[in-house]
């Protein structure tokens, strides 16, 4: 059986929305080989996202970047959950 790796369901909450932060997270989730997804939520102050990788200090670092180094975006909170997923493929913005 594949293995499905590590899978944290994460809200981001504080002036992400309206900044570009959804497309800079995919660019960042590439980065460190992160699959999954990313959406705004109807709070205007937040953002959801769906997170995999068999990496965990892949995951942490991830983390760590989308909390402190987009430009205009100010993270006020970052909520993580592990949860049970799915094997994910890609990353992407859905609606």
């Amino acid at each position: 059986m594949k293995q499905k790796g590590i899978t944290y369901h994460i809200f981001v909450s504080g002036r992400v929305q309206g900044v570009g932060f959804r497309s800079w997270v995919v660019s960042v989730a590439r980065h460190f080989s992160i699959r999954g997804w990313v959406r705004n939520t109807e709070k205007y102050n937040c953002v959801e996202i769906l997170a995999q990788s068999y990496s965990e200090n892949d995951l942490m670092d991830f983390i760590a970047t989308i909390k402190t180094e987009h430009p205009f975006a100010r993270v006020e909170n970052c909520e993580v959950n592990t949860i049970s997923s799915p094997s994910l493929t890609g990353f992407k913005v859905v609606r």
